[in-house]
């Protein structure tokens, strides 16, 4: 009897889907989305489709790279979670959905839970790092107020001394990971 009940929900929950579905195409005017369709490139949306994919794909490898001293994850399950995790932080208000469902995959490969979050938390950091380095570059070749050129330095060297603690913080990581492997040996 349950497994006859679990299809009946299963088949509702998709009847109600395609319905709210159908209603919120109903209510979209598609004129403007037509007018906007017809002056699109197309080279620039597919050029702009293969930066997303490639900043996915070095994303994946960045992520494997860092993570390879806790657990050895094959290369397209980073690209999985990666894939994912975009869709996610996408379709969430907030972009730390994906993050969060990363953490909890990680989890399930047999990663302890604050392991998987600091990693994921220090490729934030990382990513973080990445653009105040963009924007002190940027600023090397734009005349910029007095103002910002003041926060750009502080973020410049904000980011010089923090570095310093985090990458101390990956080495004890990586300490401990290979004395617990040592530990479990024994």
């Amino acid at each position: 009897m349950s497994n006859m009940r679990y299809h009946f929900v299963t088949v509702l929950r998709g009847l109600l889907s395609i319905a709210l579905l159908a209603y919120c195409i109903s209510l979209v005017d598609f004129q403007p989305l037509k007018r906007d369709f017809a002056q699109a490139h197309f080279a620039m949306l597919a050029l702009a489709l293969l930066v997303v994919i490639i900043e996915i794909l070095v994303g994946a490898l960045r992520f494997k790279i860092l993570f390879d001293p806790v657990t050895r994850l094959g290369y397209l399950e980073h690209v999985r979670q990666y894939f994912w995790a975009t869709y996610f932080n996408q379709l969430l208000p907030s972009s730390m959905g994906g993050d969060a469902l990363r953490v909890y995959w990680l989890a399930r490969k047999d990663v302890r839970l604050p392991t998987a979050g600091i990693f994921v938390l220090f490729e934030r950091v990382i990513g973080v790092y990445s653009l105040v380095l963009l924007a002190v570059l940027a600023s090397l070749f734009v005349s910029l107020n007095s103002q910002i050129e003041q926060l750009v330095h502080f973020l410049l060297i904000g980011a010089c001394t923090s570095i310093f603690g985090l990458f101390a913080v990956l080495h004890f990581i990586r300490k401990s990971s290979s004395l617990h492997r040592k530990w479990a040996e024994t």
